[in-house]
């Protein structure tokens, strides 16, 4: 009789024994799992936006003139846009056209520099803590 308790006891034992080192294993596999899924994420979304700035600066810059301040072809390439040192009146419609799309105002937000890394023109929903120069480090 007491040989069948001890059985007992060293089968649930064993049995706990297996169940927590499969349960360390699933842990650290599951949370490898996660690390591998949001670095694949991040890296997606990364290159989405590289290739939307890529995008919106190849439409853009054969629209800019060289000689003069670009700030009224901004205006009218983007009338959604805010131009730097003057009061922002966003408008509530927002026309149809292609390049418009880029600046969904709840998605994305658009800041356009000048080659001094002055900021020309933002979109409206613009986070308040951002620089109004260009920090070159980042990009």
């Amino acid at each position: 009789m007491n040989s069948y308790s001890l059985f007992r006891r060293s089968h649930l034992r064993l049995a706990l024994w297996y169940a927590g080192f499969m349960g360390v294993i699933l842990c650290v596999s599951g949370l490898g799992m996660y690390r591998a899924m949001v670095q694949t994420n991040w890296a997606a979304m990364v290159r989405e936006i590289e290739s939307i700035a890529g995008t919106l600066h190849d439409s853009v810059e054969p629209l800019l003139p060289a000689s003069e301040e670009p700030t009224a072809v901004l205006q009218q390439i983007f009338p959604d846009l805010c131009l730097s040192g003057q009061p922002c009146k966003a408008t509530p419609t927002l026309i149809q056209r292609h390049t418009i799309g880029i600046s969904d105002r709840t998605t994305y937000y658009i800041r356009l520099f000048n080659h001094q890394g002055k900021l020309l023109a933002f979109s409206p929903n613009q986070p308040l803590s951002l620089p109004p120069t260009l920090n070159r480090t980042s990009w």
